[in-house]
């Protein structure tokens, strides 16, 4: 960095490229994951369907945590789910 006498630390310079990058990714993310959109209600559909062919009992609350980076995909299939209001 000296050599081309950059000013700011590594730190920043690493910061910097990672911003100029995930803002890039942000506005390509739905295009490039467009299949995603379209199969992930369905396996939801497919996982709440076996969950409770062995936990037929739906709990009042069910609490969910959305770990990860993204579009919030995962959470925007789970919360609107019919299934959430069987109690």
């Amino acid at each position: 960095m000296a050599r081309y006498r950059v000013s700011c630390s590594p730190e920043q310079f690493h910061d910097a490229v990672n911003l100029t990058f995930h803002e890039f990714e942000s506005k390509i993310y739905d295009r490039a994951h467009k299949d995603m959109w379209n199969s992930l209600p369905q396996q939801f559909e497919l996982l709440i369907e076996d969950w409770l062919q062995f936990w037929p009992n739906v709990p009042a609350e069910i609490h969910m945590l959305d770990v990860g980076c993204g579009t919030g995909l995962a959470s925007d299939c789970i919360l609107p789910n019919p299934y959430r209001q069987a109690n």
